[in-house]
């Protein structure tokens, strides 16, 4: 049996501190920027209008002299643009923010509007019931799910997280029952994992069926599923694309996120023909673009997604559907027979976008439609 000394699922965000000395070397070694120009550049931004914070002056690469052609005032930090993600789409309008944060109440509005989504195969919840559905109310229940013959494999997640919390493939039975393997190929105690769930996720559990990507997609991301994210921005009149990420999973990991030492990938995508303009790591001060997908090694200017014009119409549909929110993430996954919506988020972290495409958010093109957005919004809330 496998030693559980430590969770089995991660239960909560890892908050990677920064080492600002090494940081600081790292810069140093860059640019020639000794310890006191750092200092006085740092002091500048945090006084500055937009209030970066010293994490944000290495994380965001504001030491950097070419950073971009629009500017420092172009960069957000991720502070802020959780915070402009709730001007374009308050957390109270028509309480979509809850139906988004519920990912069982999410996907039952999407399939009865037709929409392409996974269908659940068992729930754990305290108080949770759904018609059809397998219904687990306790630590044995779920071990007995999983143990089940035809329940594997299958992917599980939370209904109420985010950032890969709680969220794990299971592959496959092993040690007669009583171990599991993990798509991370880690072998896992299937007893003490049902009761790491039944501890930590009272409010809502559910095992979908395990993804098959695309083999175009798998042929650059590997058995793990890496989420196609199409933001979405609505105008006076429609809705429309602003930006379509594709996040890849490290080396390791189960699903697009980082894996101990190993970092995910975000890769800027070509919305009208799924081809990767820039992909980066997602290493703390690892400015440099990639060349090739770190789990597969394929080169990244042989890829094309398909699916592409599928996906985007997808997307700006169910926007339209939701209709209030300004702005909108939505999480795709490339199957071989379409596309697939995992998740859809109300305030994504536009500083993915910086990272992959190498250029701030707030740059010449996307500046104007936000801000008609943002108008757009305010008009709104006033006839209200």
């Amino acid at each position: 049996m496998p030693n559980q000394t430590k969770s089995i699922l991660k239960l909560e965000r890892i908050f990677v501190g920064l080492d600002f000395q090494a940081a600081a070397e790292t810069v140093r070694r860059a640019t020639g920027k000794g310890g006191l120009r750092q200092a006085f550049e740092i002091v500048r931004f945090a006084i500055g209008p937009q209030r970066f914070s010293p994490s944000d002056y290495y994380l965001e690469g504001l030491w950097r002299a070419d950073l971009f052609a629009e500017g420092r005032a172009s960069v957000i930090s991720e502070k802020q643009s959780t915070a402009l993600n709730r001007r374009l789409s308050p957390m109270d309008v028509d309480g979509l923010h809850g139906l988004l944060t519920d990912k069982l109440l999410t996907g039952l509005t999407l399939r009865a509007a037709g929409f392409p989504v996974l269908e659940p195969r068992a729930i754990y919840g305290k108080i949770l019931r759904l018609p059809g559905v397998e219904r687990l109310t306790n630590a044995e229940g779920i071990a007995g799910f999983l143990r089940r013959e035809g329940s594997l494999p299958v992917f599980g997640k939370p209904l109420h997280s985010s950032l890969s919390i709680g969220a794990a493939s299971y592959i496959a039975l092993a040690d007669g029952g009583e171990s599991l393997v993990l798509g991370s190929g880690q072998k896992v105690g299937l007893n003490a994992l049902a009761e790491e769930i039944a501890a930590n996720f009272a409010r809502g559990y559910v095992f979908e069926p395990l993804i098959r990507q695309h083999p175009d997609v798998e042929r650059v991301t590997g058995p793990a599923v890496g989420g196609l994210r199409i933001v979405t921005l609505r105008t006076r009149d429609d809705v429309e694309v602003l930006y379509t990420l594709h996040r890849l999973p490290a080396v390791g990991a189960m699903m697009d996120a980082t894996s101990g030492a190993n970092p995910y990938t975000t890769a800027h995508i070509d919305s009208e023909t799924g081809r990767v303009i820039r992909a980066q790591a997602m290493d703390s001060m690892d400015m440099h673009s990639l060349e090739t997908s770190l789990v597969t090694g394929v080169r990244f200017d042989t890829v094309v997604l398909p699916f592409m014009k599928e996906a985007h119409a997808l997307a700006l549909d169910v926007h339209r559907l939701l209709v209030r929110p300004g702005l909108l993430g939505f999480d795709i996954a490339l199957t071989r027979t379409g596309p697939l919506i995992t998740e859809i988020n109300s305030s994504p972290y536009h500083t993915s976008y910086q990272h992959a495409a190498n250029r701030g958010f707030l740059n010449q093109d996307f500046k104007p439609r936000i801000e008609m957005a943002l108008a757009v919004v305010r008009a709104e809330s006033g006839r209200a």
